[in-house]
């Protein structure tokens, strides 16, 4: 499956899993906020109750990662005093390989 470059404003996949060698199977909720300004009153909403939280930036951009600070923030608003999720952070030089072409 291939995820757009760019998100201008949110973006949602379901995407089947199964573990190898067992009879779990589930379906994983992806949402890509990124499009939404970090001051959106709706991003709350999507994060609230989420298992897991992808942080996604770009190595190529320093401003990415240091956004990341900012979003982190967000996260632990959303849940206000509850458990937080999994938090996974994820470096992509993704943008590069589009300049590139």
């Amino acid at each position: 499956m291939m995820l757009p470059h760019n998100t201008i404003s949110t973006a949602c996949w379901l995407l089947p899993v199964s573990a190898a060698g067992s009879d779990i199977n589930a379906t994983v909720q992806l949402w890509d906020i990124g499009g939404q300004t970090i001051g959106s009153k709706m991003i709350q909403n999507y994060i609230y109750g989420a298992n897991a939280v992808l942080l996604a930036y770009d190595i190529t951009n320093y401003q990415s990662f240091q956004n990341l600070t900012d979003w982190m923030t967000l996260v632990k608003r959303a849940f206000d005093g509850s458990p937080l999720p999994l938090i996974v952070l994820v470096g992509s030089k993704g943008m590069m390989m589009i300049l590139m072409r």
